[in-house]
């Protein structure tokens, strides 16, 4: 796999498949893994964000490609697109595996709890460092 940190700097970096290599990209560092989402397993480089005893996230970025559209008629023609996602994985000490967007219902839903609702009052969640600082905040209580 070959990636580009900066698309203003003409540097391309190619990973090696070597599950105990880990690649410092910023703001993560990444490696290959596989994990068991849903009794299925999904492999890829996964960065590694907050890690705790209780809980720790996983960052996948994905790539959705769109071919590019001819004009029809009198409209304009499409460009090719490539957008980068991110999925977010929370592991649990027990093994689990949980898939969440950065929205705040999905973390209430999963941490269903008086402290977590509480802690929504003050703080928000609209970052992955906003995700960090939520499960560093579960780590340290004792819900």
């Amino acid at each position: 796999m070959e990636i580009k940190v900066d698309p203003a700097k003409p540097d391309i970096f190619r990973l090696n498949r070597n599950q105990s290599i880990l690649y410092g990209i910023p703001p993560f560092q990444y490696s290959l893994q596989s994990i068991r989402y849903n009794g299925k397993e999904v492999k890829g480089y996964f960065g590694k964000g907050f890690q705790g005893k209780k809980v720790s996230l996983l960052v996948k970025p994905t790539v959705e490609y769109t071919e590019a559209e001819k004009a029809k008629g009198y409209g304009s023609d499409v460009p090719a697109s490539i957008k980068i996602k991110q999925e977010y994985y929370i592991v649990f000490a027990d093994g689990r595996v949980e898939n969440v967007r950065l929205k705040e219902k999905d973390i209430k839903k999963l941490f269903d709890s008086d402290q977590v609702k509480e802690y929504f009052k003050n703080n928000s969640l609209d970052t992955v460092e906003d995700l960090n600082a939520f499960l560093s905040f579960h780590e340290n209580s004792e819900f």
